[in-house]
């Protein structure tokens, strides 16, 4: 199986440690490792090789220890209506004010520096912002400092995201905050950042295997598995992701989920990786309301627990859990259904994350399901 690390769940990234594991890159800056993108995926995102690197949605991301979340994340974002034509300083300001005054805790941020031009890798069409801000925790306030860097580049929006505690570490001896003994480190990681001479080009919209009001839009070189979407959607992202927006509000996305250690005692290993995943989501939207969830419905007469048959109707799948919950956001109440689904061979066991999501009002369960019954896992 190919190795992303391509998903989409939220724009600020707190990395937290699960282990998810990295790909080499034999092209890596020394004492670099890639963290995201390759050959033929329009990027590539490096990192110091002794960080740990994972993914959260639609972010390739790398921390830089389990004792010491200082992170860091990079993935592109839907251009909004206003960027089609070009972003400039303005544009880049209204974005990161409407996506920070969304959540309620960076009501409490402060600005040091507020869409200042800058390079990013090679591209120079970007724009940097850096401010503190308090995050709730425990009844009190952590206070962190963050650097986040929005890129325009062929039509495509890119983030990244630099993330540290603004406190000085207990027993050092200088002045230096978390947020500045990394530093250097992160202007090495924007430094090495490469794109790709072109952006790679959006999946076939319609191949052989397109059937009636669905077609082929995931790219045979680059994903392991066809994923069919209605005719009339839109791509957000292709590449070994797929991202698609089907209008009034609703997205689904489909990409390969790298785990490096897998639990043997839980089924397909997925239980830690939820539950970090939704600390982490919480972090960045508030509190999500779960509706349901993949749990045992029981016990059988051998007291074994029985799961609901999720998977029957997705080609190639051997197992996976789901789970379907609400959160707020830009004034909406959002549902989401998100599957994360299991793929077995002889020697080796792969996992995908599949990710429907719209406003409740235009949210359509139906729909969910039915693109996700044409997956076929190759």
């Amino acid at each position: 199986m190919k190795k992303t690390f391509k998903l989409f769940l939220t724009l600020i990234i707190a990395a937290f440690a699960i282990g998810l594991s990295s790909c080499g890159g034999a092209d890596a800056p020394e004492g670099m490792q890639l963290a995201g993108g390759g050959d033929g995926l329009g990027y590539k995102f490096f990192v110091p090789e002794e960080w740990v690197v994972s993914s959260y949605g639609e972010f390739d991301c790398a921390y830089v220890s389990a004792v010491n979340n200082t992170s860091v994340a990079f993935g592109e974002a839907s251009i909004p209506d206003y960027g089609k034509d070009g972003m400039d300083a303005d544009e880049m300001r209204k974005y990161f004010k409407e996506r920070m005054d969304n959540l309620d805790y960076m009501k409490s941020r402060k600005l040091t520096v507020d869409a200042e031009k800058c390079a990013f890798g090679n591209e120079q069409n970007a724009y940097k912002f850096v401010y503190t801000y308090d995050y709730p925790q425990n009844g009190g306030a952590i206070r962190y400092r963050a650097m986040q860097i929005l890129i325009e580049r062929g039509g495509r929006l890119y983030i990244f995201q630099y993330n540290s505690q603004n406190s000085v570490p207990q027993y050092s001896t200088d002045a230096k905050t978390h947020y500045d003994i990394y530093l250097e480190k992160v202007n090495e990681i924007i430094t090495s950042f490469v794109f790709e001479k072109d952006a790679p080009a959006k999946a076939p919209e319609a191949v052989a295997g397109s059937t009636g009001d669905f077609v082929l839009v995931s790219d045979p070189e680059l994903c392991d598995f066809d994923f069919y979407a209605p005719k009339d959607s839109l791509p957000i992202a292709s590449s070994s992701l797929v991202h698609r927006d089907l209008g009034g509000g609703a997205t689904v996305s489909l990409s390969e989920l790298i785990l490096d250690s897998i639990p043997t005692d839980t089924q397909f290993g997925i239980n830690e990786y939820w539950e970090g995943l939704k600390t982490n989501f919480e972090k960045s939207f508030g509190e999500i309301k779960v509706l349901s969830e993949y749990k045992s419905k029981g016990k059988d007469e051998n007291g074994r627990d029985i799961f609901p048959n999720l998977l029957d109707n997705i080609n190639g799948a051997n197992g996976g859990r789901y789970y379907e919950y609400e959160y707020n956001y830009a004034g909406k109440t959002y549902r989401s259904y998100m599957v994360i689904i299991g793929i077995a061979d002889t020697f080796s066991l792969d996992y995908y994350i599949y990710t429907y999501q719209a406003p409740v009002e235009t949210y359509d369960k139906a729909l969910c399901d039915k693109i996700l019954s044409k997956v076929e896992f190759k």
